[in-house]
């Protein structure tokens, strides 16, 4: 391989959980760098074991059902050409959030996304098959669901500051700039920053299932053709290191696209670490 590295080994994954137990195993051995060819959830799968560990990197090659990661970062979808990309750019140390206990590289959720996520990964028989495998299957559940789903009172403190109370449908804690409609990826917050120690909160009502979809589509419209980013008119913003969110009825959560399995919250604790986590970061991303 170019830039004067060698591979050791190639391991596939067994089911989930085992790339946790493989990203522990590289720690172990003192592994300089890993690889993982997948979708987001399982980089998430990774996050404890290689966080505050300076010494193995994590890259990533575009594969799997959603990829913001390497679309956040600038990596090639094609794998020859991402790794190239990733090993030419050099490793560097990014934030990572938590929410109750659980981490996340990317957005964190609590509310509606979370629930439509939880129902997803929901196995409907022995052997394992979701209910949604397709972004099309996805996002018709997401359709269906929306109207089922009810906005909870939420009490809301940034940096130890009190918000005014909010009437929240979904709320986003992200550490980096996309989130996806499920069809397409759009920027949510254009102001993130992956390593300066802070979050981004992103508040949403509900206004109504067409107006929802609508926001979603025009703000994947813009990112795709290189337009400015357009934020949701109608949501609250705030930028912080710690969050609480307390709300009046019990509601799901989910890191990286995959479900918090706890039972459900009416309090949220999210935080920051900063430069936890040591990735492959690339020319195309060091120029954003």
């Amino acid at each position: 391989m170019e830039h004067g590295w060698t591979v050791d080994r190639l391991i596939s994954t067994e089911g989930r959980g085992h790339a946790t137990e493989l990203a522990q195993i590289a720690v172990n051995d003192d592994v300089d760098a890993i690889f993982i060819a997948g979708g987001d959830g399982t980089v998430q799968e990774v996050l404890d074991p290689l966080a505050y560990n300076e010494r193995t990197a994590v890259g990533m090659l575009s594969s799997g059902g959603q990829n913001l990661w390497t679309t956040e970062m600038g990596i090639p979808r094609h794998p020859a050409g991402a790794i190239d990309a990733q090993l030419a750019g050099g490793t560097e140390l990014i934030d990572i959030g938590e929410i109750n206990k659980h981490r996340f590289r990317l957005v964190a959720g609590i509310g509606y996304d979370a629930e439509v996520i939880d129902r997803a990964h929901t196995p409907i028989n022995p052997n394992g098959r979701r209910l949604a495998k397709s972004r099309l299957q996805y996002g018709r559940m997401t359709n269906q669901m929306y109207p089922r789903h009810q906005e909870t009172t939420a009490s809301i403190t940034v940096d130890e500051i009190p918000l005014t109370d909010r009437q929240l449908f979904i709320a986003w804690i992200g550490n980096t700039k996309l989130l996806s409609n499920t069809l397409m990826p759009y920027e949510l917050r254009p102001e993130a920053q992956i390593n300066d120690g802070k979050l981004e909160l992103t508040v949403l009502p509900n206004v109504g299932r067409l107006a929802f979809a609508r926001a979603t589509m025009a703000a994947g419209i813009r990112y795709a053709f290189h337009q400015d980013a357009q934020i949701f008119p109608f949501g609250t913003y705030a930028q912080g290191s710690n969050i609480t969110i307390r709300t009046t009825d019990p509601i799901l959560a989910h890191v990286d696209g995959s479900p918090v399995r706890d039972a459900p919250s009416q309090e949220f604790t999210i935080v920051t670490f900063q430069k936890a986590l040591r990735v492959f970061s690339t020319q195309n991303n060091r120029k954003r």
